[in-house]
């Protein structure tokens, strides 16, 4: 790796990276017209897809989390970008881009640094954008970043917003066989070649520099095509205080075609390659061979790629420049339009929120010592699709002076989290710890009907250090982007999470410790005098954890059961497009 190091060192010093003029770079962006698949759907079956999402992932209170992608395409290698997330309001906290070629699996574990923030360490030789040396090289790994975070908090809360998140995988694009992309990443001997020869170094050095476009034929000439998914891949959190695991498959998202007969098929997305670059003042090359999304109606521009509030200016009706500089690694996200439906980035950010949304979330919990061994369940609430249409804005003016934290909308996005009193912004404390603002769904907007195995209901009592809480008679809505709900009052928790948890003490589970609860969500909306189904874009799961004993000594074990949903019947609600003046 020292040697791919120094290749790569090398080749970038020497300015012309193999092509005429001085620096060079790949941006591929493909008319999304062009691209074969139409729709999006959650991949409920199957497992494989175009995109993937890991509901969650911890580093907090001694656990960590690995962490796999895997190539099923036997012909094909893929551009692969990974983004994680952090649990309370989604910023970006690490990306970069795998790739990988066929058959290929990437792993990574990421665990807490001695500075508390997450880093991750891989062992593998896959080739990564920028280059990750691999853990013999780098024990310390790869640190999570804070630029994106609450610049006000102290430096131990913002190191504690990178222990728990998400994280989403992006097929851009697939690696065609026999071209210079493909030669530079196809294993050999069992080894990647990536950066350890002058021309895999050339290669990389190209795809990692911003200044210039590739159509998409020339794109194909070099290696790169457009994305015809198979990716899969599993999470498992592991906890030391417990000594016992959890794991479970990544959700997976697939591109779907429409037949005359028959059901959709899987099918080439679009090719939408950016390289891994974060310099403030980058260059987004305007060139005709980039076809970029449209911003408003008949205007296309790069901040029509992206749906995020932060990023565009739609967060001023599209009269204000972006909230947060847009940066070429922020592109694609989920949102950034990737089948022939959906031309508009809130508008595929809505049809996403639909395929994911659920009018009740569903699941069992066990908690206490009344079943002979000690229980404790977490439940996780994810909802990756929650940025695309409420972000929080920690720079907003403040009368008197200073800023303060306000939560932002894309009111060009279907109205899944944005409706008057649909979400509502906390703060949070925890052991002495200000975590800062972050977005809640509304007091009273979820309710819980929980019940134990004799069929007795429960009203469950909420305990956390959020402010303000819940007004008497309403139950509480679950904050950060990614939630955590623990039951029972065990000192050792199943997830061990800190962030964004709420918990429902022993005081209001009855006898019998066990039984199940459906977590209800709207299951419509009213906007404009129209009713429309609506639910909410959730996905997760129930880790649970025990000790028995016996005579054989103690055991820990544990296991995680993925939830079940309702799911809201009738029309998606409609995005408001803003009219060609704005």
């Amino acid at each position: 790796m020292k040697k791919s190091l120094l290749a790569l060192g090398a080749v970038a010093a020497l300015g012309g990276l193999g092509f005429s003029g001085a620096a060079h770079a790949v941006w591929v962006v493909q008319d999304v017209t062009a691209a074969p698949a139409q729709t999006l759907s959650a991949s409920t079956d199957t497992g494989v897809g175009h995109i993937l999402v890991t509901p969650y992932f911890n580093t907090a209170n001694q656990t960590g989390t690995l962490l796999s992608v895997v190539n099923t395409d036997t012909t094909n290698g893929k551009a692969v970008k990974v983004r994680f997330r952090g649990a309370a309001n989604s910023d970006d906290i690490l990306d970069f881009t795998v790739l990988l070629s066929p058959y290929d699996v990437w792993t990574a574990s990421v665990s807490q640094g001695p500075d508390g923030y997450s880093r991750l360490l891989t062992p593998d030789n896959s080739c990564v954008l920028p280059l990750i040396p691999n853990a013999t090289n780098t024990p310390g790994g790869v640190p999570f970043t804070d630029t994106r975070l609450d610049a006000a908090l102290t430096v131990e809360a913002r190191a504690a917003h990178t222990q728990e998140g998400y994280v989403e995988w992006l097929n851009m694009a697939d690696i065609r066989p026999g071209s210079e992309v493909y030669e530079t990443i196809k294993h050999k001997n069992g080894v990647a070649p990536c950066g350890s020869t002058a021309s895999g170094a050339t290669v990389l050095a190209k795809l990692m520099n911003p200044e210039i476009a590739l159509s998409v034929a020339e794109a194909s000439t070099f290696g790169l095509t457009a994305p015809t998914g198979g990716l899969m891949g599993n999470w498992s959190i592991y906890n030391a205080q417990n000594v016992t695991s959890y794991g479970g498959p990544n959700s997976a998202i697939v591109a779907l075609q429409s037949q005359s007969v028959g059901s959709p098929v899987p099918a080439a997305a679009r090719l939408f390659f950016a390289p891994q670059i974060g310099a403030s003042n980058p260059t987004f090359p305007a060139d005709a061979k980039l076809v970029w999304s449209e911003e408003i109606a008949g205007v296309r521009s790069r901040f029509g790629e992206t749906a995020d509030p932060l990023l565009t200016n739609a967060a001023g009706g599209g009269t204000t420049p972006p909230l947060v500089e847009m940066l070429p690694f922020d592109l694609p996200d989920l949102s950034t339009p990737y089948v022939s439906t959906y031309q508009y980035a809130p508008t595929q950010a809505a049809a996403l929120s639909a395929s994911l949304a659920t009018s009740a979330v569903m699941n069992e919990w066990t908690a206490g010592t009344d079943n002979g061994v000690d229980f404790s369940t977490d439940w996780v609430f994810s909802q990756p699709t929650r940025r695309y249409q409420a972000v929080v804005n920690y720079n907003s003016p403040k009368l008197g002076g200073g800023v303060e934290s306000k939560p932002v909308f894309n009111f060009y996005s279907a109205p899944f989290f944005y409706p008057e009193g649909s979400v509502q912004l906390k703060t949070r404390t925890s052991g002495g710890l200000f975590f800062g603002s972050m977005l809640c769904l509304s007091d009273g907007v979820a309710t819980y009907n929980a019940y134990n195995r004799e069929e007795s209901t429960i009203v469950p009592v909420f305990n956390g250090e959020f402010s303000p809480g819940a007004p008497v008679g309403k139950a509480p809505g679950f904050c950060g982007e990614v939630a955590v709900l623990t039951f029972g009052d065990a000192s050792v928790r199943a997830l061990n999470a800190s962030l964004t948890t709420y918990n429902i003490a022993n005081a209001s589970l009855p006898g019998g410790g066990a039984g199940w609860m459906s977590v209800n969500l709207p299951a419509s909306r009213t906007v404009n005098g129209t009713t429309y189904a609506a639910g909410l874009p959730v996905i997760g799961y129930a880790a649970n954890t025990f000790k028995a004993a016996n005579s054989a000594g103690t055991g820990n074990f544990g296991d995680a059961i993925t939830h079940r949903y309702k799911r809201p019947s009738g029309p998606a609600p409609a995005i408001v497009r803003p009219p060609v003046s704005e």
